[in-house]
């Protein structure tokens, strides 16, 4: 089984902004919902392999200088 290094935290905070952009981009603009709300998705999958892949990378360098 692989290890998550993201934390409990760190997924509410994504949900709450995430929710806040939606409602935000569907109030504001004329966007249709479902647009509005695949962005949301978009944005929250990419945050969430942002936070996975940099403690990775920061596990594999052990302390190493990063170019």
């Amino acid at each position: 089984m692989e290890k998550r290094y993201e934390e409990r935290g760190d997924h509410a905070f994504m949900a709450v902004m995430i929710g806040l952009v939606v409602v935000l981009g569907v109030t504001v603009s004329s966007l249709p919902v479902a647009f509005v709300g695949v962005l949301g998705f978009v944005a929250g999958y990419a945050f969430n392999n942002w936070l996975v892949f940099e403690e990775l990378y920061k596990s594999e360098s052990d302390g190493e200088v990063n170019a």
